[in-house]
């Protein structure tokens, strides 16, 4: 018997007890809607055109990456949230000195009518508070970090401790059951947020495979 004949015996003698555990991509999708609505309800939902990404498949280990990019404004300082939704329920984070998760939301502080970046970190939803009278006029189109750094920061030395952070890149989300779930971006203020040039990226992370 050849040696890549026994090597394959062996492969299947033992295959049983053997994780891949190489990561593999499962149900993924993007959602982009660039004009301006608004929304005036206390409870959370979505626009009149939903930032969905429907039929996501979860299945037992996956991590669900969510990634988010909108300019959003609000009519009352403060009054304004927008939060991620796994189907019906609010994502949820870990905080300390807190016996349980509690809901994320994105607070929006950026002054009454002044448009401010809403983005996705590594905790969830993240509001850029630009304040005073900068608004932000939106992304360019010749490659953007998906995050928003703090307005003290200090680009010349990341390292520094005035680089402080407000968010970079995707969510990562564990603990979801296994099934089918609609993944949305949800608004609510009960004076009215606009948002525009909204963008949801959603992506399953497939990690161990019998």
């Amino acid at each position: 018997m050849s040696l890549q004949s026994r090597l394959a015996a062996l492969i299947a003698a033992i295959g049983a007890d053997i994780k891949d555990l190489r990561h593999d991509s499962g149900s993924a999708g993007f959602c982009s809607n660039p004009g301006e609505e608004t929304r005036t309800a206390v409870p959370y939902g979505t626009m009149d055109t939903p930032d969905v990404v429907p039929g996501i498949v979860i299945e037992e280990g996956d991590i669900l990456r969510i990634g988010v990019q909108a300019m959003v404004k609000e009519t009352t300082d403060t009054n304004g949230r927008a939060a991620l939704f796994i189907g019906s329920q609010q994502l949820k984070v870990a905080k300390f000195n807190q016996a349980a998760p509690v809901a994320q939301e994105a607070r929006i502080t950026g002054g009454n009518s002044i448009y401010q970046l809403v983005t996705t970190g590594q905790w969830g939803l993240v509001g850029a508070g630009q304040g005073g009278s900068t608004a932000y006029t939106g992304d360019v189109t010749t490659g953007q970090v998906l995050g928003v750094m703090d307005n003290v920061a200090n680009s010349d030395n990341p390292d520094s401790v005035t680089s402080a952070v407000k968010g970079f890149g995707f969510c990562e989300v564990q603990g979801i059951a296994p099934g089918t779930y609609d993944i949305s971006l949800q608004f609510k203020a009960s004076n009215g947020i606009t948002a525009k040039n909204r963008k949801l990226w959603v992506e399953v992370v497939r990690f161990v495979r019998e």
